[in-house]
């Protein structure tokens, strides 16, 4: 089992951990009206994870926790992780035979010095680059994580619920 460094989550057996590899491509197709008829095409490939995690909660701080959220801390969790995956294309990968999606955009942007198309807009905002990762709690927040991963927990945000509060002792305790 592996533990968080203040000891209230806990990821126990590998049966608790999924992941699942996805691949997505997307064709728009342009000047539908008359014309000439163009296609643009994208491709994401991304790497999803999820993960059981028990919680162990102090009683000092579940108690201060249930003062300010009006309700107890689960004693279960799930925490989703989205985020690139590894690419078969040779065009794909990089000196090391890594796929890099920061390459790929790069490669694109200096092959051509107008906007992605739209397909490529589309696949771009599922798989992050580094840095550019979102946290969700049900919803985007406007917290970056960053790193080129989404990741998704129910983390305990704000009263406006824009972000997660760092703020109050106890929900930043739990929150880190």
């Amino acid at each position: 089992a592996t533990s968080s460094s203040s000891g209230m989550f806990t990821f126990g057996r590998g049966s608790d951990l999924t992941q699942t590899s996805v691949r997505m491509d997307v064709s728009l197709r342009n000047n539908m009206e008359g014309g000439d008829e163009t296609t643009d095409t994208s491709v994401v490939r991304a790497r999803y994870a999820s993960a059981t995690v028990k919680t162990c909660i102090p009683p000092n701080v579940e108690k201060r926790m249930v003062r300010v959220t009006k309700k107890k801390p689960p004693k279960e969790l799930t925490v989703h992780i989205f985020l690139d995956a590894a690419s078969n294309d040779d065009d794909d990968n990089d000196e090391n035979g890594q796929y890099t999606k920061l390459a790929t955009k790069m490669k694109r942007l200096a092959s051509s010095k107008k906007q992605p198309n739209g397909a490529a807009r589309i696949t771009d905002s599922f798989a992050p680059s580094p840095g550019s990762g979102r946290i969700f709690i049900g919803f985007r927040t406007s917290q970056t994580t960053g790193l080129g991963i989404h990741l998704a927990a129910p983390l305990l945000p704000t009263v406006e619920r824009e972000a997660i509060d760092f703020v109050d002792a106890a929900l930043r305790e739990y929150n880190s």
